[in-house]
């Protein structure tokens, strides 16, 4: 009896040692198992985040470089912030969207092609009048009284005068400039080479446009300091003729071209300069916001509707897009009820 227990006591323990190990193993096996998931899931994570910003830049990159009014998701604070530090000429260089297509060198180098073209204009404008004998810069064009019973008011002030001068600068000037400033920008931007654009299948294009506004911003600025000069030597000349009707000289002796006195001859570019700082910190701002709130359209036109006009037309694309969900989704149960009722009569008639 005793010689026969010990046999069946070793196979007892060799069961459970063998049952031991195999639940070791077993558990080892899911151990393993989930540290491999485990790092699956931590190497996933990277390309889930690179999805949503891909799918994220392809919403909001072409928004950007079209100047849109309303980003997605983006209440009518937001949107007014992001459309002034995204396309303010100064702020922009610095405040702009972080997936925006335009970085801060492209930038500075678009505000430095509007500074030049813009004095570039304006000093066109003045030497154009200056050699032009039958048109005087300062003839008035029409004058508009204000308060003209008024005693409070300097009798030179109660009137408002338009000058020849000041219309073309108005009109034709600042037509040119905002035509010259939109076509680098959007060239610069390249929209339709974008994600998301139409020829986003040749994005490699887009930096094609950035290399041709260098070379543009080039050639207006030698033009802007060639005019600038220009019109130094005609100040020049001029302060010499006034000084020659003083003095009573009845020389013919005049500077020669590109003959410049002094900084007194620069003192046109401080008028500039004020200019410009009205026109960034004060009337873009103001245009801006009457061009943003659709006033001027009545939110329904495209080019003034504003931000109302375009946060219609993202309602009216989602309207479109549930409605061809659902299309797809009721087209989709019709073709399934179809496909079960030829599966049931293909039953029927076998049986």
């Amino acid at each position: 009896m005793s010689g026969n227990n010990y046999p069946r006591n070793e196979r007892l323990a060799s069961t459970h040692s063998s049952s031991a190990r195999g639940g070791g193993g077993s558990a080892g096996t899911s151990a393993s198992a989930a540290a491999r998931e485990q790092i699956r899931s931590v190497h996933a994570r990277p390309k889930q985040s690179q999805r949503q910003q891909s799918e994220e830049e392809k919403r909001i990159v072409p928004r950007l470089a079209k100047r849109s009014y309303h980003l997605p998701g983006y209440g009518w604070g937001r949107d007014w912030v992001q459309y002034m530090f995204n396309n303010h000429p100064l702020l922009g260089i610095c405040c702009h969207h972080k997936l925006h297509p335009l970085s801060m060198g492209q930038r500075l180098i678009i505000f430095i092609g509007s500074i030049a073209s813009g004095l570039a204009i304006t000093n066109l404008v003045f030497l154009w009048f200056t050699f032009d004998q039958e048109q005087s810069m300062n003839d008035v064009l029409f004058q508009m009284t204000i308060l003209p019973n008024s005693t409070a008011i300097h009798s030179e002030y109660q009137s408002i005068e338009v000058t020849r001068g000041t219309a073309v600068l108005w009109t034709l000037g600042s037509m040119s400039h905002s035509v010259f400033d939109l076509t680098i920008w959007y060239v610069s931007a390249c929209s339709c080479c974008r994600p998301g654009g139409i020829c986003s299948a040749i994005g490699c294009l887009r930096h094609c446009g950035s290399y041709l506004v260098v070379g543009i911003v080039m050639i207006v600025v030698a033009m802007a300091s060639l005019v600038v000069v220009w019109r130094a030597s005609e100040e020049t000349r001029t302060q010499y003729e006034e000084e020659k009707e003083e003095l009573g000289l009845d020389d013919d002796a005049y500077p020669e071209w590109g003959e410049i006195r002094g900084v007194s001859s620069f003192s046109f570019l401080v008028n500039y300069a004020v200019e410009v700082c009205l026109a960034l910190m004060l009337y873009y701002p103001l245009i801006g916001t009457i061009l943003f709130s659709g006033i001027m359209g009545c939110g329904r036109v495209p080019m003034l509707g504003g931000r109302p006009y375009e946060v219609r037309k993202e309602e009216a694309r989602e309207r479109r897009r549930r409605s061809e969900v659902a299309e797809d989704s009721s087209s989709l149960r019709a073709s399934r009820a179809r496909s079960r009722t030829s599966s049931d009569v293909f039953d029927d008639e076998i049986c």
